[in-house]
């Protein structure tokens, strides 16, 4: 007795073609591909094979076809396949962020707009990000004061 290459059938099925067998067999989307990945469900396997091999007589081109491209010199050397889905991460397909680079850019973009409107708004913005160079010792006790209570406990 012959066995079939579930994996190699289930390789040569459309994207979609999973979902349209569970459909049309009344079971899950899960267990029609642990029927091609894992041989599971033998009481369902030959129904789902049947119908797999029904979308791919359907999707590849019958002979008749392939003559006829082959008088119009339409064919080649290529095989004709389905290609498989590859799995795309979420930075790829445009979900990901600008990165640390784009937001500096950003950054120094909307300054330099920031120093041709306004030159004086840049040099308050710059101002906030100095530290001070002494301090008075009103501030020096304040400091203090607190760093004392906050270790207390």
């Amino acid at each position: 007795m012959r066995d079939v290459d579930l994996r190699g059938i289930r390789n040569r099925l459309p994207h979609g073609s999973i979902a349209k067998i569970a459909e049309e067999t009344g079971l899950s989307v899960q267990t029609v591909s642990n029927i091609f990945n894992k041989g599971w469900y033998p009481q369902h396997r030959g129904d789902v094979i049947a119908r797999a091999i029904d979308i791919i007589k359907s999707t590849y081109p019958d002979e008749q076809v392939l003559e006829d491209a082959e008088e119009l010199n339409l064919t080649t050397s290529h095989a004709f396949r389905v290609p498989y889905k590859r799995k795309v991460s979420a930075s790829v397909n445009g979900a990901g962020s600008i990165g640390l680079l784009g937001v500096l850019a950003l950054f120094g973009i909307v300054a330099a707009v920031i120093y041709l409107i306004k030159p004086e708004w840049f040099q308050s913005l710059l101002s906030m990000f100095k530290r001070p160079v002494s301090l008075t010792p009103e501030e020096v006790l304040a400091i203090k004061v607190k760093d004392s209570t906050l270790g207390t406990v």
